[in-house]
């Protein structure tokens, strides 16, 4: 899926966050950095430590950054962190 995927050709006129892991073997930085061609707005990337599925570990730390960047749009309490 990941060989095939093409962004689409007509800009977004929202702004986009990429989040990914920083062990990702499948998702480089070119590829994050990619996605800032999708969107006539603005762009923000954001790693987080971990491979591919960083965010099952991640999920907290992930959802505190987008409902911070999402503003009041934010829920009031987060999940606990997990003890893996």
């Amino acid at each position: 899926m990941i060989a095939r995927y093409r962004a689409p050709s007509a800009r977004l006129n929202a702004p986009i966050t990429v989040y990914s892991g920083d062990s990702d073997t499948d998702v480089d930085e070119a590829a994050v950095a990619a996605w800032s061609k999708v969107t006539a707005s603005a762009f923000a990337a954001r790693s987080f430590e971990g491979g591919h599925f960083y965010l099952t570990e991640k999920t907290p730390a992930l959802l505190g950054d987008l409902f911070a960047r999402l503003g009041s749009a934010a829920p009031r309490s987060l999940p606990e962190e997990r003890n893996a």
